[in-house]
């Protein structure tokens, strides 16, 4: 036998990439959705503290690029696991991973929306 073929134990290993591809993608995607919660309760709590127009036009710069971070992030990893990559390196059903990963981390989408 040649040392190129494959044995079904050399499988192993694409196994254990798939799953730290889909790993970290999960917890880049929960990391996203708790700073997306933080950043705008952090601004909720700013406005209540009723700042100085220069004040709100510093803190809303920074808050608008944080966010804005954040929220490619999240799209990003939830293109991936809309993607046809996805579906060959696993058969979890993104839509369920997705609404499971924003139950756990108590995120709602109507955040962006206030």
């Amino acid at each position: 036998m040649s040392r190129y073929k494959m044995k079904a134990d050399d499988l192993n290993p694409f196994e254990n990439l798939a799953n730290g591809i889909i790993l970290q993608a999960v917890k880049d995607y929960k990391e996203s959705l708790k700073d997306i919660k933080k950043i705008v309760k952090e601004q909720e709590e700013t406005l209540k503290r009723k700042p100085t127009q220069a004040e709100l036009n510093i803190i809303y710069k920074d808050f608008k690029d944080d966010l804005n971070r954040k929220i490619r992030i999240k799209e990003e990893v939830e293109r991936f696991f809309d993607s046809e990559w996805y579906k060959q390196l696993t058969s979890v059903d993104s839509e369920y991973l997705i609404s499971k990963l924003k139950e756990e981390v108590e995120y709602d989408d109507t955040i962006l929306r206030r």
